[in-house]
């Protein structure tokens, strides 16, 4: 819009409308916005023109279907990791260190690493400060921090699915002790 403010423009062309909102009201906010600048907006594949009434009817209905096909693909993505978790399958991202995922998605100790994460509990519980812990291997303090807290490494990972909305825990092989943790987490 601020570019349109500052230059002479007479319309915008796009490939495909779903390529700028899949939202229909953001859609239509925008296309709301162009107007009052004069300025159309033409999908090339889609043979609209929001410059005569039936182009814009055209637009809103393409919206709509924009905005349906966000949604269904939001619902079995949704559903997706919810299956997964519940098999206690790996939903995605990058496991925490200590952790791999192996190829059926089920979470396994890696070996090397789990040394890495034992050692860091175990300095932690004699009392050498995070920083020192974390110049030790090259992670910051926050790392430290954030591996000293992590439950997974009690056995314990938790998923709280922004978009599923819920909570899922999953049990998976602990890396350190129970006794361990509540240790090293007793005085953070």
């Amino acid at each position: 819009i601020d570019y349109i403010k500052q230059n002479d423009i007479d319309m915008i062309m796009v490939y495909k409308n779903d390529r700028i909102h899949r939202s229909l009201y953001n859609l239509l906010a925008m296309i709301y916005d162009l107007q009052e600048y004069n300025v159309a907006l033409v999908s090339i594949t889609e043979h609209f023109d929001t410059s005569t009434p039936q182009g814009m009817l055209f637009l809103q209905m393409l919206g709509s279907f924009a905005e349906f096909e966000r949604a269904v693909i939001n619902e079995r993505t949704r559903n997706g990791r919810i299956a997964r978790l519940n098999d206690n399958r790996w939903v995605g991202g990058k496991p925490s260190l200590g952790y791999k995922v192996n190829k059926h998605g089920q979470f396994e100790i890696d070996e090397e690493e789990a040394k890495i994460v034992k050692d860091i509990f175990k300095l932690r519980s004699k009392g050498l400060s995070m920083t020192k812990i974390g110049a030790k291997y090259g992670f910051s303090k926050q790392k430290v921090d954030y591996i000293i807290k992590n439950k997974n490494y009690i056995g314990v990972f938790e998923y709280q699915g922004k978009k599923e909305k819920n909570e899922i825990t999953i049990e998976i092989e602990p890396i350190v002790s129970k006794y361990m943790w509540n240790k090293v987490n007793k005085n953070q």
